[in-house]
């Protein structure tokens, strides 16, 4: 679903699994297979990138639409709800033309912090807590399948909150990440580590990192 300038998925509930902001510099494209097996299983294909995921070195949000119809009505909305930059080809030394399959992405080796944690859309206690390779990576939180497999990313901006979920249902280690687009929506970001320590390192991070938006928005 796409709302104002974020795409939300969904799976099988009312509560999103993940989100992309379109931000600055953000794209959207038609996405061909380089392997022709894939592009006869994967037609219609999408992509959407963000000027932080291209920097980071990994793949941006890739959607297949049930007809080429449909793909063409979801770049032209995607494009129109862009700040900055309309739909075009990209450049062959654009970093999303490449492959990150197998590889660990740049984006481990610049984190701040990274870790394997389980994450989820909080809305009822009912969802199921799913494990994640994730990254801190600037102001931009990623998660992964398995260890390269971009599964979704959440960009903290000014005003994000932080809140404790120590003695809440889903755990001791537990804590929320929210930015006022998403308390407004009823949504949050909710993240359990293994360990305090863990916990502590991942709090601390993203909490350096929301004091350095609101110090960069004061000068």
């Amino acid at each position: 679903m796409l709302q104002g300038r974020t795409i939300y998925w969904f799976k099988g509930s009312e509560v999103p699994k993940g989100q992309l902001e379109l931000v600055e510099g953000s794209r959207v494209c038609e996405y061909e297979q380089e392997d022709a097996a894939d592009a006869a299983l994967h037609p219609f294909t999408l992509l959407v990138s963000t000027a932080a995921l291209r920097r980071a070195g990994v793949p941006g949000l890739l959607l297949q639409a049930p007809a080429a119809e449909v793909r063409a009505e979801w770049i032209r909305a995607v494009s129109e709800a862009l700040p900055e930059e309309p739909v075009g080809p990209l450049a062959d030394s654009d970093p999303l033309t490449a492959s990150v399959a197998g590889k660990l992405p740049a984006v481990f080796h610049q984190a701040t912090v990274t870790g394997r944690l389980h994450k989820r859309a909080l809305r009822h206690s009912s969802e199921r807590w799913t494990a994640r390779w994730c990254a801190l990576h600037g102001k931009t939180i990623y998660w992964f399948s398995g260890y390269y497999k971009l599964k979704g990313s959440m960009e903290l901006t000014r005003g994000t909150r932080l809140r404790d979920l120590a003695g809440s249902r889903p755990g001791a280690h537990a804590f929320a990440v929210s930015t006022p687009e998403m308390e407004r929506a009823g949504l949050f970001l909710g993240l359990q580590a293994s360990s305090d320590a863990q916990k502590r390192e991942w709090m601390n991070a993203l909490g350096a990192a929301v004091e350095s938006l609101s110090a960069v928005a004061q000068l």
